[in-house]
């Protein structure tokens, strides 16, 4: 079977993944409040997804540097009652792997492959999101050596033999 090419892989560690749980579908605006009041005080989130379930309850989760993980849970806990007293939580042991490709709009397969070859390896995804480039999976930290070498095995990574 030919491998999918690749742009390539890139690797995020060091993060926190932060959770803002049991959002009530009424209060509209808490993303925007949310990364304002965390920009504010400088503080950079490089993985953000969202969704809401059928019975209107939604739950934001991001990521952030290790480093500022206390500081994202004071200032959400003093945004806490803004938006409709969810709940936090924080996992700090995460890392991002993500493949990249100029092609991936017109590939199909791309993220069947991804997520499969992960699961090879026994490796549970976190969080996942998409672009019309990029493919990216929030895992534990632990595991990314064996993602990126799961990747390997089933993409055709510039630079690899």
């Amino acid at each position: 079977m030919k491998k999918i090419k690749l742009g390539g892989i890139i690797e995020h560690t060091g993060l926190s993944l932060i959770s803002i749980e049991n959002i009530p579908a009424h209060h509209p605006g808490i993303a925007g409040l949310t990364f304002q009041s965390l920009s504010r005080r400088g503080i950079n989130v490089e993985f953000i997804i969202q969704g809401q379930n059928r019975k209107g309850i939604s739950q934001i989760l991001f990521c952030v540097s290790r480093t500022k993980s206390e500081e994202v849970m004071v200032i959400l806990n003093q945004i806490k009652s803004r938006i409709g007293d969810p709940e936090f939580m924080v996992d700090s042991e995460i890392a991002v792997v993500s493949i990249f490709g100029p092609h991936f709009r017109e590939t199909p397969g791309i993220a069947a492959t991804f997520f499969t070859a992960l699961n090879s390896k026994g490796i549970n995804c976190l969080a996942i999101s998409t672009s019309i480039s990029t493919v990216s999976c929030v895992i534990p930290s632990s595991r990314l050596s064996d993602a990126i070498k799961a990747i390997g095995e089933v993409f055709d990574v510039p630079g690899e033999e």
